[in-house]
């Protein structure tokens, strides 16, 4: 349960070009920022309604699409993490790429230690467009090394 988000986007190389095939996955907390894994100890409601995690391939010309529920935050030992996805990439013959993807107009944003540290943040921070019939739709591209 909680609030539906669409996540499109495209996986491409540095130039610009598409990455056809890729493997996406998507792993994230639950509305309550409970991760749905029995590794997670904290005391945050378990949601037997949500898997926690998603997994496809770009098409030819790199895109996907994810249907999801917006996470929520939590405490990590003395920090708060924003909410945010984990996204990994993997390509026949690269290594995997993993990154993060951050909700705009999240207050903890500012004070995330892993966003902090993150050279072009604006790239992983995506402003959702509420759509006519209410659908709320971000896109994240995610651009190789």
């Amino acid at each position: 349960s909680g609030d539906i988000y669409f996540i499109q986007g495209r996986v491409l190389k540095p130039g610009g070009l598409p990455v056809q095939n890729a493997t996406i996955e998507i792993w994230q907390a639950n509305k309550w920022g409970r991760y749905q894994d029995r590794r997670d100890y904290s005391e945050l409601p378990w949601d037997k309604n949500f898997q926690g995690y998603g997994r496809t391939q770009t098409d030819i010309e790199g895109r996907y699409a994810f249907k999801t529920i917006k996470p929520g935050g939590y405490n990590q030992g003395n920090m708060r993490r924003p909410p945010h996805i984990h996204f990994k990439v993997n390509l026949e013959g690269h290594d995997e790429f993993i990154t993060q993807m951050y909700f705009d107009g999240e207050p903890d944003n500012n004070t995330d230690i892993i966003l902090s540290r993150t050279m072009n943040k604006a790239q992983l921070i995506i402003k959702f467009r509420i759509l006519p019939n209410g659908k709320k739709v971000g896109r994240f591209d995610l651009v190789l090394p």
